[in-house]
Parts: structure tokens; C-alpha cells; sequence
């Protein structure tokens, strides 16, 4: 468990040092949007366009891996489906959202500073696959929900669907972090090597990637509010942050992953909800207040548990840590 702490607790600490300075309106809170912009736009695809280029690319094309994630979102979305359709009760279009809710996670502000501080450098390779399944799979099925759901009440809703395959190709495709993967595997391919600037000038600003995240979602965090408690809401916090790592554990195993590739797949699965989960139905003004409860719990509540998925991590699999 020392082991857990010592690689949780200063990310922890960063996060709560953005949370006070927002608190006590030393910096604005909606400055935590652009620093994110700044992560997304920036520090995030020139960190995977070093991995790529460095010595750090070889795990990219570990194929297990590209079956093993997608698969684990799939069986949390699924199970949750089930369990809300038919044990909740609740409606097909809401138990399908809520176990969008209990599946996709914060990779590039959350997971990658927890696996950067257990595997080192190599860890922007897992993230950058993360990001591409996420953007070409899961955001453009998780927006097709909400148009679907928007459109119920509509006859026309064919023409919702081709705007929403529209939108996910555009989104994917224009996606920093997806063109900074391509252009790293390009250059690795044909030989371009960063003369002795450049590379420091990526290894600068990749170094800026952890701190600026962690205290950009400090920042975001104290702005979130929770005006109601759902015992659903719990079920899914519970399948986020317990269950979802159980069967990432389960299909490490059963594909047979590295050590590497499955200290990985469990800490994808441990952590909190993605925001932008959040900002896509904000823009829909559907699923928005849920998943907002969801986000503020399961971020809140994953303090206590993901040392807890390092520490069994670390039983499991030593050679993967750093």
C-alpha cells in the first residue's frame, strides 16, 4: 500500500491545491476550462507525438490491448444496461446512458498522470490508444444516445443519425491528440528524428502535461455542485469505481496482457467519469444533472479506491511498476 500512496497522494495533492485556489478565488475556477483547452490542444498531443517517435513506441501496435479496452467498456455498458432495464426498471434510453456512465473514464486528465508515475514515460503510448477508441467508438455511440433520445419523439430521426456519424467522423478526425498519434506513427515509420531542440522542446512541454491537468480538474472540481443524492446514481459510482476494474482484472487475464498492458487497463477502469461525458449532454440538456451527481461522486469517492486497485495492481503484476 506505501507503494499505492506514493504514486496517488501528490496527484491528489495537485488536484486539491487547484480546488483551494479556486475555493478561495485566488484563481477564477473557469480557468480550469482553458488550462484544459491548453491539455487538449497542446501538452497532450506533443506528449504523444514524443512517445511515438522515442523509444517509448513499440507497445502501440500490442494488439491484445486494442481488444481487451473496447471489450471492457462493452461489458460494463452492457451488464449495466441489464441491471437498470430490468432490475431498476428504469427506461432503455436511461439505462443505456447510465452504463455509458459506468464504463467511460478520464484517461488524459486523470489515468495518465496515475500511470505516468508507475511506468514512467511509455505510458502516453496506452493513452493515445484510449483516445483513439474512445473518439472513433464510444463518444459517437454515447452522441448517437442522446440524439436518438432527443429525436424519440420525432419521424424523422434517419436524418439525426446521419448528422450524428457526421459529427463523430469530423470530431475524430480533427482531434489533436488522434492527429498527433498518426503523425508520430508516420514519422517513426520513414525515419524523422527530432534534432536535439525540438526534442527538448517536447520533453518541456510534456513535462507540463501532469501538473497543468491534475490542477485544471482541482479547478473544474469546485465548480461542480450536487443538489440531490440517487441510489442509482450510487449503483453506477459502485460499477465505475469497484466492478469496472474487477473485469478489467478478468480480461487482462483472459487475453493474456502483458504486466504493463494490464496495470493499464485496470487504472483506465478505476477512475472517475469523464467530463466530457458531462459536456456533450450539457449540450443536449439531457442526462446532464446525472451525470454531473456521477462525476463529483465517483471523482470524490476515487481517492480512497484506486490506491486500492495500484496497491492489488501491484500485487499482481510488479514488473510493470517503474
Amino acid at each position: 500500500m506505501t507503494v499505492s500512496l506514493a504514486i496517488v497522494l501528490p496527484i491528489f495533492m495537485i488536484i486539491a491545491t487547484g480546488f483551494f485556489f479556486a475555493r478561495k478565488k485566488i484563481i477564477d475556477a473557469s480557468s480550469g476550462a482553458q488550462l484544459m483547452q491548453y491539455v487538449f490542444y497542446c501538452a497532450a498531443p506533443f506528449t504523444v507525438y514524443y512517445a511515438l517517435t522515442g523509444n517509448n513506441s513499440a507497445g502501440f501496435f500490442y494488439w491484445p490491448f486494442w481488444i481487451a479496452y473496447p471489450m471492457c467498456y462493452l461489458v460494463i455498458i452492457i451488464g449495466s444496461y441489464f441491471v437498470f432495464r430490468f432490475l431498476r426498471r428504469r427506461e432503455a434510453g436511461i439505462s443505456l446512458a447510465l452504463g455509458f456512465c459506468a464504463s467511460l473514464g478520464n484517461t488524459v486528465l486523470v489515468a495518465y498522470p496515475i500511470l505516468i508515475g508507475i511506468t514512467g514515460a511509455k505510458a502516453a503510448v496506452p493513452m493515445a490508444i484510449s483516445v483513439i477508441v474512445v473518439n472513433i467508438i464510444f463518444m459517437p455511440s454515447w452522441i448517437l444516445l442522446l440524439e436518438f433520445e432527443r429525436a424519440r419523439n420525432s419521424e424523422d430521426v434517419g436524418k439525426y443519425e446521419n448528422n450524428v456519424f457526421k459529427k463523430a467522423a469530423t470530431a475524430t478526425l480533427l482531434n489533436p491528440i488522434v492527429i498527433a498519434t498518426f503523425v508520430g506513427i508516420l514519422a517513426r515509420s520513414i525515419g524523422i528524428e527530432s534534432n536535439q531542440v525540438v526534442t527538448k522542446f517536447l520533453i518541456y512541454i510534456s513535462g507540463s502535461l501532469v501538473p497543468v491537468a491534475l490542477f485544471a480538474v482541482g479547478l473544474s472540481m469546485s465548480e461542480l455542485k450536487v443538489k440531490s443524492f440517487n441510489f442509482d446514481i450510487l449503483m453506477v459510482v459502485f460499477a465505475k469505481l469497484v466492478v469496472a476494474p474487477i473485469v478489467a482484472i478478468f480480461i487482462s487475464k483472459a487475453f493474456a496482457l502483458n504486466d504493463f498492458y494490464s496495470v493499464t487497463l485496470v487504472i483506465f477502469m478505476s477512475i472517475p467519469l469523464a467530463k466530457s461525458i458531462y459536456v456533450v449532454a450539457g449540450k443536449y440538456n439531457i442526462f446532464d444533472h446525472e451525470t454531473a451527481q456521477i462525476i463529483s461522486y465517483s471523482t470524490a469517492l476515487s481517492i480512497f479506491t484506486i490506491p486500492i486497485w495500484i496497491h492489488i495492481s501491484h500485487m499482481l503484476w510488479p514488473a510493470a511498476f517503474a
